[in-house]
């Protein structure tokens, strides 16, 4: 029994961390439009944090000390290699084109100018899970387990580009949670991709898009 077990504990600990559940992407479908309308997409800007490792050297001290026979060795300066996560800020556009794609096919024209109607959307967010209730997690799976959550919102707006009028508003609201395991203790589930921060924000900016274009070309190919 015991040689049958060192193996599978050997490849656990080489699997790193799995998903054990997280939640599921939201279906939507887009109307068909087959007439002749113009739409502009605006908005859906985001902003990704990535965190970037920057490496220089550093001058220590290396204490003196008392070696055999009571041989003093007197201390020195020495250079290390350093690393520091410094965290960068970009702005993309990945949401604005996902948007683009999605009204295109749906059968609207997107190069006329100027277009009949403009679809905007905000994003905001997000609210994340208590720290709290992670460190328990933390705690109480001895380190191997993590669990994270985020909702973010989005707020559609579609405006008549002839008259300015708001013809067409709503607001949605999205949330990711997800629970990793890992047989590597701390390591395994603070590295996992699914509950860092900038994989769920994607997510959720992802399925609110996704959201968002499928009730617009509802809306606006059902405008007589």
């Amino acid at each position: 029994m015991k040689k049958t077990l060192v193996p599978i504990a050997a490849a656990l600990a080489l699997a790193g961390c799995f998903t054990v559940s997280e939640t599921q992407y939201p279906e939507t479908a887009l109307s068909a439009f087959t007439g002749e309308r113009s739409v502009a997409v605006t908005g859906f800007e985001a902003t990704i944090v990535q965190y970037v490792t920057v490496y220089g050297e550093d001058v220590v001290y290396v204490p003196g000390y008392y070696g055999r026979h009571r041989h003093y060795h007197p201390g020195y300066y020495r250079t290390v290699q350093t690393s520091t996560a410094v965290p960068q800020a970009q702005q993309t556009d990945t949401f604005l084109e996902q948007a683009k794609d999605r009204l295109e096919e749906s059968g609207f024209n997107l190069k006329a100018s100027p277009a009949d109607y403009v679809v905007d959307v905000k994003f905001s967010g997000p609210q994340t899970s208590s720290a709290g209730i992670r460190a328990l997690w933390w705690l109480l799976s001895a380190f191997t387990c993590d669990n994270a959550k985020q909702t973010w919102t989005a707020k559609l707006k579609i405006r008549d580009n002839r008259t300015g009028k708001l013809v067409f508003s709503r607001v949605y609201s999205q949330e990711y949670e997800a629970t990793c395991f890992s047989p590597i203790p701390l390591f395994g589930p603070a590295f996992h991709e699914e509950t860092g921060p900038v994989y769920m924000q994607c997510w959720c900016l992802h399925a609110l898009t996704d959201r968002a274009t499928a009730d617009a070309s509802a809306f606006l190919g059902g405008i007589k």
